[in-house]
C-alpha cells in the first residue's frame, strides 16, 4: 500500500489491534492476510457492529489461487461467530471492485469532494444550510 508515513503511524496506533488479524501461512511465511476492524454503525437511531475488513493483501506469488477467497471465508465465519452480520471494505483499486463483487461486496455508495467557494453558495440554494456566528 502506498500510505503515508504519517498515516501509516497513527493507524497502527489507533487502530491496530493484534488479535483483530487473520492470515494464511505457507512454509512458515505468510502469505495472505487481513484485518478485521470492529466498526458500530448507526442507521435510523439504531447501532449495529460491523466488521471492516482492512489491509486484505495476497504476496504476488500466490494471488489467483483462492487465497483471499478462502482467507475471507475464515473471516465471515468468525464475524458470525461473534454476532457481526455486516461486513464493509473500501477496495484498494478500482479493478478490485468485481473482484470482491464475487465475495457478496456491493457498492452502497459513491464518494466525491467537492470544495465550494463562499460565493458560489446563496442562501437559496436547496439543502445548504449557512450558518453564521
Amino acid at each position: 500500500f502506498d500510505d503515508a508515513e504519517d498515516f501509516v503511524d497513527m493507524y497502527f496506533r489507533l487502530r491496530y489491534r493484534g488479535k483483530r488479524n487473520l492470515y494464511i501461512q505457507k512454509d512458515n511465511k505468510i502469505i495472505s492476510a487481513l484485518q478485521m476492524i470492529s466498526y458500530p454503525m448507526t442507521s435510523c437511531g439504531t447501532t449495529i457492529q460491523t466488521s471492516y475488513i482492512s489491509g486484505a493483501c495476497t504476496h504476488p506469488d500466490y494471488r489467483k489461487k483462492g487465497v483471499m477467497h478462502k482467507l475471507l471465508f475464515q473471516a465471515f465465519a468468525r464475524m458470525y461467530s461473534e454476532g457481526v452480520l455486516i461486513s464493509t471494505l473500501i477496495p484498494e483499486q478500482p479493478r478490485l471492485v468485481d473482484y470482491y463483487g464475487c465475495m457478496g461486496y456491493v457498492s452502497v455508495f459513491n464518494y466525491s469532494k467537492r470544495i465550494w467557494e463562499l460565493a458560489e453558495i446563496s442562501e437559496t440554494d436547496e439543502n445548504i444550510r449557512i450558518e453564521r456566528k
